[in-house]
């Protein structure tokens, strides 16, 4: 009703965009389909065991994680013969039903299991960009590489200097992320080799499609923070609409001795830092190892924040302008959360991990952060509580976590494990196709273009925070 209102008050503008949304609103569900609620009474899980050391199982951590318009799956990661006397970096496909398509190591020769193929995300022409770290005599790298989706040969590959022999793929480095344009950007926590004043430096880098190194930024939180040491451990990033960066990172405040804080930059698209947002919540380590965004540029950091009786979850809404439109801490919620999503509704999904026996947990939220829902799934075991966590959704609302754990099937083996929540059907587009052409046949196409571009205007949904806020 709302938006058939306006379309009577904006008429020549409603009809102006009538035909042209109606021809991209078809285009976009021939092509993707319809994203839909994240459904949590739909879940499926899928163990995976490396059995591609001559038959033999090696343990494999997974970090990387990301889907295609097709729903087909890609983890990335480090995996260790199971004589345990090498590591490698790794990627692996699979269909929409899980099932393995290819894998291909030896991206990198990985050191230990924090070396490997780091974080990976998916082009606009269809290939995976990857990040991983390399060592290699006394010297590390930040990998940037473009990977066939196809069958996993790389493309081409950047390496950047780090200037020092300290690596970690846990909480030293974030992205690849993407912009519109396709722009790749990574960031890395330079280690305590390049350390200047008390912290360890950011390294911000963007790069073109092709791989071609843009800029660079290098940071540091004392410059702009001006009781804080620097910082402790680089999280995670992702990018606006307008190609400004966001990075979380745990902030070393030298108010407290060991008071480790949530810290939020935000860097413009040529690597010129805009604002900061750094928050005490107590006396302990917290650590914001997630952030999110939205499509209308909300940023959401998410983590745990450790307080003398536990861990609670902690999460910030904000604008792109560094204004606080929201913020929640609650003993219920995730106790060790690794990252978040957000669907196509405004919804936030929080994932982690819940101790003591490291059960996999989501918790759903509405855009003003209130709690909708939550889906727990166990695996055999983990690592540890620090084990990472990473989710993605596909273009229908559908979740996939990623993490990997201790196997009791294979006694001191690390697998992988992926929870798929949801089961949004993907559509055929040769059946989508027929009906479309259908709809034309039968003449109805002009009356469904003029519905379309008045359910489309204003092209997208508003959310009103109201400034809300939440505290602990």
């Amino acid at each position: 009703m709302e938006y058939h209102q306006q379309c009577v008050a904006y008429p020549a503008m409603c009809r102006s965009v009538q035909q042209w949304v109606a021809m991209a609103s078809l285009l976009l569900l021939l092509t993707t389909g319809v994203s839909a609620d994240v459904d949590f009474s739909m879940a499926w899980a899928m163990k995976w065991e490396d059995t591609h050391y001559d038959g033999a199982v090696g343990s494999a951590y997974g970090y990387g994680i990301a889907v295609d318009d097709r729903a087909s799956l890609y983890i990335s990661g480090a995996t260790q013969e199971s004589s345990g006397t090498s590591y490698s970096g790794f990627i692996a496909k699979f269909d929409s039903q899980l099932n393995e398509t290819w894998y291909s190591r030896d991206y990198i020769p990985a050191t230990d299991q924090y070396t490997g193929v780091h974080r990976i995300a998916v082009a606009p022409d269809g290939n995976l960009i990857a990040h991983a770290t390399v060592v290699e005599a006394g010297q590390t790298y930040a990998r940037v590489m473009k990977v066939s989706s196809t069958d996993g040969s790389v493309i081409w590959q950047t390496d950047i200097a780090r200037g020092n022999d300290w690596a970690n793929i846990w909480d030293g480095a974030a992205g690849p992320v993407l912009d519109s344009s396709g722009n790749i950007y990574i960031v890395s926590g330079l280690g305590a080799d390049a350390v200047v004043y008390n912290g360890e430096p950011l390294g911000i880098y963007k790069l073109n499609q092709d791989g071609n190194l843009l800029w660079t930024a290098y940071d540091y939180l004392t410059d702009y923070y001006p009781d804080a040491e620097g910082w402790d451990d680089v999280w995670d990033m992702v990018v606006d609409s307008e190609g400004s960066v966001y990075v979380t990172a745990t902030a070393d405040m030298i108010a407290s001795a060991g008071d480790l804080n949530y810290g939020l930059v935000k860097y413009n698209a040529e690597g010129q830092r805009e604002w900061t947002r750094c928050k005490n919540w107590g006396d302990y380590f917290d650590a914001p190892r997630g952030i999110a965004i939205d499509d209308q540029d909300y940023i959401y950091q998410s983590g745990n924040v450790c307080l003398p009786d536990r861990n609670w979850a902690a999460v910030r809404k904000f604008d792109k302008n560094g204004n606080l439109l929201a913020e929640r801490c609650m003993p219920q919620d995730v106790a060790y959360p690794y990252g978040s999503v957000t669907d196509a509704q405004g919804n936030l999904v929080l994932h982690g991990i819940y101790p003591p026996d490291c059960i996999s947990e989501f918790n759903l939220y509405s855009a003003d952060l209130e709690l909708l829902d939550t889906f727990e799934y166990q695996f055999s075991g983990c690592a540890s509580y620090d084990t990472p966590t990473r989710g993605v959704m596909d273009a229908w609302g559908n979740l996939y976590l990623l993490q990997f754990f201790d196997d009791t099937e294979y006694a001191g083996n690390c697998s992988v494990g992926v929870i798929k929540i949801g089961d949004n059907p993907i559509p055929e587009p040769t059946t989508l196709v027929l009906f479309a052409l259908g709809l034309v046949g039968v003449g109805i196409w002009r009356r469904l273009a003029t519905g379309i571009g008045c359910a489309a205007y204003p092209l997208g949904k508003t959310i009103i925070c109201e400034d809300k806020m939440l505290h602990c």
